[in-house]
């Protein structure tokens, strides 16, 4: 197991004082440096996603022009991963209806869910909120259904890694479980695609090839550290095992509908 840099293992020990005196409060990453490091993720998972590639999507405004007549005043939006600015340039993919929504004066509120294991809402969603001055509120990933059953999500929105020919949606691992709980509560779930996406020589889901990826994204956490430095912390046993699907399938019959250009 890799070892606890010193100065975060410091930290911790001070948060968990039980002297009654005051927790030193740590010193507040620059936000230059905050920037620098969010850009990169950004292009880091762009690339992951394949749409970095040349004919991939960098501007779509219809999507957002188009996905914003469903966005009503006073909505509150459930997102998931990250299909904005940083990972498709520009407005983006899912996020771009709720960008529309805010310039015309709607009130909306986002809640972004970390999308763990590589926390994409954590680290680029919520930072791309956060830079717009869009309300929103970071989420862990197992709170979204506790959300949807108080009556407080009004719309799932989220992108898209590709669509089969009957209508089946492979996103991050986590989207179907999210789709699943939104129809019980009654909220619809739109899918932000752009036409590259669309598969049609794939019949269904089943016929996608879920890739899964090592256990380091899941036994530990990368960061950024008060000097604006990436480090990692372990957070599981050394030798745990581990089952890390990247993606999973949600069948056509939880979309609603597709937004696309």
């Amino acid at each position: 197991m890799r070892r606890i840099p010193e100065r975060i293992r410091r930290q911790t020990e001070e948060h968990q004082t039980n002297s009654g005196e005051p927790v030193p409060r740590h010193r507040q990453v620059s936000r230059s440096r905050l920037h620098r490091h969010c850009i990169r993720e950004g292009r880091g998972h762009r690339r992951r996603s394949g749409q970095h590639r040349r004919g991939g999507p960098r501007s779509l405004p219809e999507i957002g022009e188009y996905g914003n007549t469903l966005i009503e005043d006073g909505y509150r939006i459930l997102t998931h991963c990250n299909a904005g600015a940083l990972a498709f340039l520009d407005y983006g993919t899912a996020l771009s209806p709720i960008r529309h929504a805010h310039a015309s004066g709607k009130k909306v509120f986002v809640w972004v869910d970390e999308t763990r294991p590589r926390c994409q809402g954590a680290r680029l969603t919520a930072w791309e909120m956060e830079q717009e001055g869009i309300p929103y509120a970071l989420i862990v990933d197992n709170a979204a259904g506790h959300f949807m059953l108080r009556g407080e999500v009004d719309i799932l929105s989220t992108g898209v890694d590709r669509i089969t020919a009957n209508g089946d949606v492979a996103n991050k691992i986590g989207t179907y479980e999210k789709a699943v709980v939104a129809r019980e509560n009654g909220i619809p779930f739109y899918v932000a695609a752009p036409r590259m996406t669309f598969d049609l020589k794939s019949r269904s889901g089943d016929e996608i090839e879920i890739e899964e990826r090592g256990p380091e994204e899941i036994t530990g956490m990368w960061g950024v550290d008060e000097d604006g430095e990436a480090c990692r912390v372990e957070i599981a046993g050394e030798g745990f095992k581990v089952r890390n699907p990247a993606f999973d399938v949600t069948p056509a019959r939880y979309v609603t509908g597709f937004i696309t250009e």
